[in-house]
């Protein structure tokens, strides 16, 4: 027990001895603690610079007297010595404090940056989802009014009048180019509208129509003559399209999307009137043109690769340069068509293509084979000499007339 007693007698005379210091230093703690609850209750304006002071006074009272502190334990010295001991301490004191307040200094300034990266990276992330919500609101918008131009465009094609009709064909034609997944719905709705506005009305087939004609041009009775003009007023397709049939015609000839690519679909246009049309250079490509009318129609350079024109009536067509790699000539009618320097290629399906007449000036028909299937009483040799052929190319043994038909030395022998 005793030993406790002496202990704590000198811990009560140490800080008796102290008493200052632990005075202030209990002060100065007491200060430390009341200050927080005090600045908060003065003006906004006056917290920064009164904290400022606060710290300042605390420091210059913590360096003028801490060390005053420290040496007073040392007895025996004289003032000079005392002096120098306490700027000593003064001085190994400031550095304790400086070296604090830098590291205090360090971790506000990284605490402020990645404050400041934050804030960065969530400006980032906020302006990423306007972006994504204005370009959805904009493409809700632009899907609205394609939705509103397309029923527009479709009402004006029902219209009596011929220029708000024209107005929605070309309407049509801007939509697809501004909105590629709906062009092919729109290429459904202009052939339709092919279909169902030149559609050919006569039962009878343009070879009797003919044959009537010359019936009605020789010598014949006056009924005959009486029913072939009737047949020319009612019967007969008129020369040319109607404006907005041309004006589709055009729309598709031009259009950006063909078959094979951007379209996986085939132009419908099967038994449509379509003579006299203006096709000029026209990608139709895969298009099926078959039992169609196309008399006398401008399709040259048109490119018709893979195309269907079984049982289509081609005479008097312009097919100059056009492409005709293959296309399904079976039944078709040729008679009179121009094919100078097309690429002329008869598939399988040629059975009964009648080429009668048909220009085929500098046509290349390599590897072509016109002794199979093809109506060879239309064939004459002037046809074959003008042609472009090769040892692959077969022709068949009569012509027209039953004229034996002669292979053209310029083709080579045949394989």
């Amino acid at each position: 027990m005793k030993p406790i007693i002496a202990n704590l007698e000198h811990a009560l005379g140490a800080v008796w001895k102290h008493r200052k210091a632990v005075g202030a230093l209990l002060g100065g703690s007491l200060f430390t603690l009341v200050i927080p609850f005090l600045l908060p209750r003065l003006p906004a304006a006056w917290r920064v610079p009164a904290g400022i002071v606060v710290v300042v006074v605390l420091i210059i009272g913590l360096l003028w007297r801490f060390p005053k502190w420290q040496v007073a334990s040392v007895e025996c010295l004289e003032a000079k010595e005392r002096f120098d001991r306490e700027n000593e301490a003064r001085k190994t004191l400031s550095q304790i404090l400086g070296g604090v307040v830098l590291l205090i200094g360090f971790y506000f300034t990284w605490q402020s940056f990645q404050v400041s990266r934050q804030a960065l990276t969530d400006n980032q992330r906020a302006t990423q989802e306007n972006q994504k919500a204005t370009q959805d609101n904009l493409h809700i918008a632009s899907e609205g009014q394609i939705t509103d131009r397309f029923t527009k465009a479709i009402g004006q094609l029902g219209d009596n009048k011929l220029e708000i009709r024209l107005g929605g064909i070309y309407a049509l034609e801007r939509i697809a180019k501004d909105s590629p997944k709906d062009h092919w719905s729109i290429m459904e709705v202009l052939t339709a509208y092919v279909r169902e506005n030149a559609r050919i009305k006569s039962e009878l087939s343009d070879e009797k129509i003919d044959k009537h004609r010359e019936d009605a041009t020789g010598v014949c009775s006056l009924e005959t003559t009486i029913w072939y003009s009737w047949m020319t007023r009612r019967r007969l397709p008129q020369a040319k399209p109607a404006p907005d049939i041309q004006a589709i015609l055009t729309v598709i000839g031009r259009r950006t999307l063909t078959y094979g690519e951007g379209e996986d679909q085939r132009l419908d246009l099967h038994a449509a009137s379509l003579n006299g049309a203006d096709l000029n250079g026209a990608n139709l490509r895969g298009a099926n043109f078959g039992g169609a009318n196309l008399r006398g129609a401008d399709l040259s350079g048109v490119n018709l690769k893979d195309a269907n024109l079984n049982g289509a009536n081609l005479s008097g067509v312009n097919l100059e340069d056009a492409n005709l790699s293959g296309v399904n000539l079976g039944d078709a009618n040729l008679s009179g068509a121009d094919l100078e320097n097309a690429t002329f290629r008869i598939g399988d399906e040629t059975e009964n293509a009648n080429l009668s007449g048909a220009i085929f000036k500098n046509a290349v028909l390599s590897g072509v084979d016109l002794a199979n299937g093809v109506d060879s009483n239309g064939l004459a040799q002037s046809q074959l000499d003008s042609a472009c052929g090769d040892p692959e190319t077969q022709i068949p043994k009569y012509g027209k007339g039953a004229v034996v038909l002669k292979r053209p030395r310029q083709w080579g022998p045949e394989l």
